[in-house]
């Protein structure tokens, strides 16, 4: 029999096959089926068209509370296991007057005996069909006459491409997404209607169900409702609904995995169409012989669907992949089209909406001046004579108006300093909050690209998971624990001290990341060999540390990171902002934002400062998390509770450049030491063999706060000059600059002990 062409949609697949003007009309090929086998032969398709309908109706739930109104295009497909090409199909219980009739099937060349039931036959996906053998047990008419029944044979599918689905959506401030879809096609001259209205709503932002208004992270939940219908012949309903949780980072890649319980149901209502009488006279089911039309029920393999995605958002296009598995597995894959997104807006509290005092006209103010001064409404009345206004401008340090914030990006190769110590609290052997500690699993799934977008000082708090890490790679290298006390106060010869700091590094490296204690070697003391200046504060806390020291040089080598470089300009910006009230300030709030990712934020008490400001220079981290607009949202209140906001935003322009720039953050020196020791000398030859002639080389020599600033300045020369002699490019240029550019927090041991430091910068073209 020859082959149908299976479309997606059942309105299409029945107009290839239902025949009439108004009552659809079911041709000859399918005239054999009753309408329960029908149902098992279309149930494949059906279920294709379940899931096709459920599908590409969400994404990423991180839904914001501003407008947006878009376009989606996305295409399904699925594979079609086995287990749906065949369905037990109805055998005829019996025909003729008499009911006398055995039945058989022929498979691989065997004839087969049936009990009365069902036989296995090809669903629209499946093969080719198996015809039954109605073997005559009485001479007369009618029983002799039928000699078997032949099925419908299938159409070999394993995949099946579904038709592109179009829709529309409309974003509100709610965090609710709506989506749509509407078509119509005629089939025998009169229309079939197909609509859908999905509802999708964040819910975790909502409820503040994360407990922080930064998260990248999203819960949401989603529903559906569809409809096809056709009058007379077609009514099919299908609705989903379930739970999704999503994340977008900072570089517009999300993720979203969601659980659906999907659930189509309906009929389809046919006449059947004949030429021949003996067709239906002879046909061995009694539902076939009456002519009765076909009422088909619909329904689906199974109702439950699990979906992963990705997405990734650029500018006013966001593509989206996923993979959902389902009876049918499928793969979806899309484009979502944003004509109009005014993004988050970032509401503190309700405002209180303050009228302005151009409304107050003449009439209603002598209205108020005839009453007597103890009926009115004093709180009303002071919220209208005591107005309040504000108004937000970015602007550069010597305040001119920023019109666009450009962002120069170049290819990085950074290679930063790994200190390998871990300094503790006075008196404590805790290993600090600042410092990254994982659990077991956590420790598995650790990654030197989780370093990526971080600065050198950033990295450093990883420094136990690095060495745990390396310690895991080289199983041959060993490690020296040496514990130290600061030898002042309660420290004071308190080796004990000492040891308990060592044991619990040591205790870490063991118990997280499995190293064998046999590899490490503990050394107590009190003051470090090269111990910080005891007669400075800073140097007394420098000193209560722990020193981790290898026999291999890949355990404690510095880390090399290829990444992107930032500029940012200007790298100062200025949140400027005017407030006037004619009653004192209550309280003010600040939060700039750039897409979903927040940058700042500031609040206060009486009148804000007329200045904020946000240092992009040194800020890595900040500068990953600018996209599309930079936008900061003010609120102010007064006394008399009344509020105002302003909100202002400035474009972003992102300019790629075919330079690179390799920044190594090296070397650190002993405190005031400007000498190179063998193990920075190694670096320093490193450094010079990765710089091409043409290169331009600065060589910048810093200092931490301790110490006279005219020193530090001299020493950071020195410094600097010290390795620039190591590097063959004449043309260097090596200077200190002391204390006056602390390029890292020096209120903690570590920061000072990076701020020690000199940067090689070297650009050069790709």
């Amino acid at each position: 029999m020859k082959k149908i062409i299976i479309p997606i949609l059942l309105i299409i697949y029945t107009s290839n096959v239902l025949l009439s003007q108004n009552e659809l009309e079911i041709g000859r090929e399918f005239g054999i089926f009753t309408s329960k086998n029908l149902s098992g032969y279309a149930k494949p398709l059906v279920t294709t068209i379940s899931q096709s309908f459920n599908s590409n109706l969400y994404t990423v739930g991180n839904y914001t509370n501003g407008w947006s109104f878009g376009l989606d295009i996305s295409a399904v497909g699925m594979f079609i296991p086995s287990s749906q090409k065949s369905f037990d199909a109805e055998i005829p219980s019996g025909f003729g007057n008499t009911n006398l009739v055995i039945t058989a099937e022929k498979r691989n060349q065997e004839i087969i005996m049936n009990s009365k039931g069902t036989v296995s036959q090809p669903t629209l996906y499946g093969g080719k069909s198996t015809p039954i053998f109605a073997a005559p047990q009485n001479p007369v008419a009618p029983d002799s006459f039928y000699k078997s029944v032949a099925y419908v044979e299938g159409n070999n599918i394993s995949f099946m491409s579904g038709l592109p689905a179009v829709q529309f959506f409309v974003g509100f401030p709610t965090r609710t997404q709506l989506r749509f879809r509407f078509f119509t096609y005629p089939i025998s001259k009169v229309s079939t209607t197909y609509y859908a209205i999905a509802l999708n709503q964040n819910i975790d932002k909502l409820f503040n169900l994360f407990k922080d208004p930064f998260s990248p992270y999203s819960i949401s939940l989603h529903g559906a409702y569809h409809s096809v219908s056709r009058s007379p012949g077609i009514d099919v309903q299908s609705y989903s609904f379930g739970p999704s949780f999503s994340g977008v980072y900072s570089s517009g890649i999300g993720f979203y995995l969601g659980a659906q319980y999907e659930n189509l149901t309906g009929t389809v209502h046919a006449v059947r169409k004949s030429s021949n009488l003996n067709e239906i006279v002879n046909n061995p089911y009694e539902e076939v012989r009456l002519g009765l039309p076909l009422d088909v029920k619909l329904s689906t393999f199974s109702n439950y669907k699990i979906v992963g995605g990705i997405s990734a958002r650029f500018g006013i296009a966001e593509l989206h992949a996923d993979f959902a598995y389902a009876s049918q597995p499928q793969l979806s894959a899309g484009v979502s089209l944003w004509f109009w997104d005014t993004g988050e807006k970032v509401k503190l509290k309700e405002d209180i909406i303050t009228p302005k005092k151009e409304i107050i006209e003449e009439p209603f103010i002598s209205y108020f001046k005839e009453k007597p001064l103890q009926e009115i409404n004093a709180p009303f009345i002071s919220k209208l004579i005591k107005p309040i206004s504000i108004k937000l401008d970015f602007t550069r340090e010597d305040g001119t108006h920023i019109d666009t914030l450009v962002i120069e990006s170049y290819r990085s190769r950074q290679l930063r300093p790994f200190l390998t110590y871990v300094f503790f609290d006075e008196n404590s052997s805790t290993i600090p909050q600042r410092y990254v500690q994982f659990t077991p699993d956590q420790a598995q799934k650790f990654s030197m690209k989780d370093l990526l977008g971080r600065s050198s000082l950033e990295s450093y708090y990883y420094v136990l998971n690095i060495l745990g890490q390396r310690l895991n790679e080289f199983k041959d290298a060993k490690i020296t624990l040496t514990g130290c006390n600061s030898h002042q106060g309660k420290e004071r010869n308190n080796k004990k001290l000492s040891t308990q700091r060592a044991k619990i590094v040591q205790d870490y490296l063991v118990n997280i990341w499995g190293v064998d204690p046999t590899r490490i070697k503990t050394v107590i003391r009190n003051l470090p060999e090269k111990a910080s200046n005891q007669k400075d504060p800073d140097g007394i806390v420098e000193n209560r540390r722990v020193e981790i020291s290898s026999d291999s040089w890949d355990v404690i080598a510095p880390i090399v990171i290829e990444d992107t470089l930032r500029f940012v300009s200007p790298g100062n910006v200025v949140i400027r902002n005017s407030v006037q009230s004619e009653s004192a300030i209550k309280g003010w709030e600040v939060v700039a934002n750039s897409s979903t990712e927040n940058i700042a934020y500031f609040n206060g008490e009486n009148e804000p400062p007329n200045q904020l400001n946000i240092n992009f220079s040194n800020n890595e981290y900040l500068k990953s998390k600018l996209h599309r607009d930079l936008q900061a949202y003010m609120r102010v209140e007064n006394a008399e509770e009344n509020a105002v906001s302003d909100i202002v935003k400035v474009p972003i322009k992102i300019e790629r450049k075919d330079s690179s720039i390799n920044i190594y953050n090296l070397i650190l020196f002993d405190f005031n030491r400007s000498d190179l020791n063998p193990t920075n000398k190694r670096i320093a030859e490193f450094i010079d063999s990765d710089i091409r002639d043409d290169a331009s080389v600065q060589v910048i020599g810093h200092t931490d706060r301790i110490g006279n600033d005219d020193y530090n300045k001299k020493l950071s020369d020195e410094r600097a000059k010290s390795t620039a002699s190591i590097l063959k490019n004449k043309n260097a240029d090596a200077f200190g600059v002391g204390e006056q550019d602390l390029i890292y927090d020096n209120t903690t041991p570590e920061g000072r002990f990076y701020c020690r430091t000199v940067q090689v910068i070297v650009k050069q073209k790709n």
